[in-house]
């Protein structure tokens, strides 16, 4: 293993302060990934997310997944900001944009879109006006 592939164990203490939002009375619209780009990356932050939000969704108002990386690219140490600002431009147009060069044929097969359930979206989600929109970024 290198230094920079999280073993598991790690991945849920990274995750598992998200379970009180996760369980909370104010269900979470989108969390907003730092989308490696990898395929190890990136199936590990979709367990994580799928082991903290598993059945907190539905299938008529899915968890909505974005990655600005698709977008900007690498930012290195902006990345949180870069996340933060889509987050809040999402929530003023009412708009999660799809994830650039995303489609269903070339999604990582060992992601499971259905335990929570997931909308990793390849063209603009419309985000729910009749409720408050809440988001997390990582």
């Amino acid at each position: 293993k290198s230094r920079s592939t999280p073993v598991g164990g790690t991945v849920r203490h990274i995750f598992t302060p998200l379970g009180s939002l996760a369980n909370s009375n104010a269900p979470h619209s989108f969390i907003e990934t730092h989308g490696t780009g990898t395929s190890l990356g990136d199936l590990m932050e979709m367990q994580g997310i799928n082991e903290v939000f598993q059945g907190s969704h539905s299938h008529q108002h899915p968890l909505i997944i974005g990655a600005a990386k698709t977008c900007v690219g690498h930012t290195e140490s902006a990345a949180g900001l870069v996340g933060i600002v889509k987050t809040l431009a999402s929530f003023k147009r009412g708009t999660v944009p799809g994830l650039t060069h995303f489609n269903e044929k070339n999604i990582n097969p060992g992601i499971d879109v259905d335990a929570v359930p997931l909308k990793i979206p390849s063209e603009p989600v419309i985000l729910g006006s009749e409720e408050i929109n809440r988001a997390i970024v990582l």
